[in-house]
C-alpha cells in the first residue's frame, strides 16, 4: 500500500490503490490498544463495511485498507467519519 494514496477523517485513515479487478477488496485494522472492548472494535468494522457496501460501484477496482488511528471514543460518530472518507471516491 506504500505506492497508493491515502486520506484521513477523524479517527479513521483510508489507504487505497488500483488492483486491476472488477471489485473492491477491503481490509480493516482496528487495534486492540486503540479500542480494548471487542464490542467497540466490531462496531467500527461494521460501520466501515456498510459504507463500502453503499459505495461499492464507485470503489470497484481498488484495494482499500481502513485503519483506526486514534483511541476509540463513544462520543465520536464513526459513521460520519466513514461516510466522509468513502463518499469522496478515489
Amino acid at each position: 500500500m506504500k505506492s497508493g494514496r491515502s486520506r484521513s477523517s477523524g479517527p479513521l485513515r483510508l489507504q487505497y490503490r488500483p488492483n486491476g479487478l472488477d471489485y473492491v477488496r477491503l481490509a480493516q485494522i482496528v487495534p486492540k490498544r486503540m479500542s480494548p472492548r471487542a464490542v467497540d472494535r466490531n462496531r467500527v468494522r461494521r460501520v466501515v463495511r456498510e459504507q463500502f457496501r453503499i459505495e461499492q460501484q464507485r470503489w470497484s477496482g481498488y484495494d482499500c485498507v481502513v485503519r483506526l488511528r486514534a483511541p476509540f471514543d463513544r462520543a465520536i460518530d464513526h459513521g460520519a467519519a466513514a461516510r466522509t472518507l468513502i463518499q469522496a471516491g478515489p
